[in-house]
């Protein structure tokens, strides 16, 4: 599961073909073939729930209730209705250059009531979808969450000190967070005064995309990993071009791979050394001075 800026996505095996099939790639990798669930949802990726979210707070004229009480700051008006991920909340007329001020209302409720409403849940054309009418099997098997997963889970793990091995912990970790005051904040983690304010909301929208978005029970919750690497190898986009690639390689079962015979080896290397005794009297005969013509 990836969680960038823009997007966000979720790749797994799956046993059965998918109902539609844009959400299915047949995989051919190491000589195995694997039939993969995956999605990309634009416009869930860390930015775009931020820019999101602030969009519908000004629609309501409050205190913003995913950022911490006592924070304040001015927000232009460009820089939210700029992306195409907010043109369905972007005022018919507004100056664009206008800056407006907002404070933090630290209302963990009322937050959850305003990520959850970035999901549509009510429509599905297929036996069952995850959201927004997408299908999407039963999540099974192993995870590993990286990107803004990692850095939202390491940030409740490491600087608040809260468990989230459990749906239910990483929950109530989101409404400590979210419950926490500018000055608490900052007291954990001055170092991170650029990104405190967003924790809460990020904190509150991981836990609802996983389990509301993505339909993880507990069990299935406990099989997801959150890294920042695979062993010692960043996992990110590269990785999987790289490894995506690899399908245009024929991949030979071992056993099936010819060989050279022994013979063949010997007369190559006796044509080899022939060549280079050739090679080394041609030179030998270059190199010798011409004698001089013999005077008459």
């Amino acid at each position: 599961m990836d969680l960038g800026g823009a997007s966000t996505q979720l790749t797994f095996e799956v046993a059965s073909p998918a109902e539609d099939p844009a959400n299915e790639v047949q995989l051919r990798l190491y000589g195995q073939q694997y039939r993969v669930y995956t999605h990309s949802f634009l416009c869930y990726g860390r930015d775009q729930v931020l820019q999101r979210l602030l969009a519908s707070v000004l629609q309501t004229r409050r205190p913003h209730p995913c950022w911490p009480r006592g924070y304040s700051t001015h927000v232009l008006l460009r820089d939210v209705y700029a992306s195409p991920c907010t043109e369905a909340q972007r005022p018919q007329t507004f100056n664009s250059s206008d800056r407006v001020g907002l404070s933090g209302g630290g209302d963990p409720a009322f937050c959850r009531s305003l990520v959850s409403g970035l999901f549509n849940l009510s429509s599905c054309p297929f036996s069952r979808c995850s959201f927004n009418g997408v299908f999407q099997p039963p999540v099974a098997g192993d995870f590993i969450a990286f990107s803004a997963f990692f850095y939202t889970v390491d940030f409740l793990r490491t600087v608040m000190g809260l468990p989230v091995a459990t749906l239910q912990q990483l929950e109530d970790a989101a409404v400590t967070v979210c419950s926490q005051t500018w000055s608490e904040l900052l007291a954990r983690a001055p170092a991170a005064e650029a990104h405190l304010p967003n924790y809460c909301p990020m904190a509150m929208f991981v836990q609802q995309l996983l389990s509301l978005g993505y339909r993880f029970d507990e069990h299935a919750f406990s099989r997801v990993t959150f890294q920042k690497k695979a062993g010692d190898t960043a996992v990110g986009w590269a990785l999987g071009y790289m490894l995506n690639l690899t399908n245009m390689i024929p991949a030979d079962p071992p056993g099936l791979r010819k060989t050279t015979a022994f013979s063949s080896w010997v007369a190559l290397l006796l044509l080899f050394t022939a060549l280079l005794l050739a090679a080394l009297v041609l030179l030998l005969c270059k190199a010798r001075p011409a004698k001089p013509p013999s005077a008459i």
